[in-house]
C-alpha cells in the first residue's frame, strides 16, 4: 500500500496500486533433501560446495520467478485478490461511505 497512488474526487476514492510480481520464498528451516547425487570428480573444500549451493539457490529462485509471473491464471488470481484486500482495507478505513475503485498503475 506504500506505493499506492490515492486520489479523492467527490465520493469517489480512488487507488493506483502497482502490478503483484510474483517471487518465491524458501524457508531454509523447511527444507528438506530427498536425493543426492555425489560427484566423484568433485575435489572442492567446504567453500566452494557452498558456493555451488548458493548458485542453485539463486538460479531456482529466478527460474521460479519467471515461472510465477508468465503464469497466467496465477497472476490473474493475484490481481483480484489484490483488488479485493484493498477495496476491503480502504472501506473499512473510510468515515464516509465512498465509492472505492481500485486500478493497477500502467507501466
Amino acid at each position: 500500500m506504500s506505493n499506492a497512488i490515492i486520489t479523492v474526487n467527490g465520493d469517489d476514492l480512488n487507488i493506483e496500486i502497482p502490478e503483484p510480481v510474483g517471487e518465491l520464498y524458501i524457508d531454509q528451516s523447511q527444507v528438506e533433501k530427498v536425493a543426492e547425487y555425489q560427484k566423484n570428480y568433485f575435489k572442492g573444500d567446504a567453500n566452494s560446495g557452498f558456493q555451488a549451493y548458493l548458485n542453485s539457490m539463486a538460479k531456482v529462485q529466478k527460474a521460479s520467478a519467471d515461472t510465477l509471473n508468465n503464469y497466467d491464471t496465477l497472476m490473474e488470481n493475484a490481481r483480484s485478490s489484490a483488488i479485493n484486500q484493498i477495496k476491503t482495507i480502504a472501506n473499512a478505513a473510510t468515515v464516509n461511505k465512498r465509492n472505492v475503485n481500485v486500478e493497477f498503475s500502467e507501466g
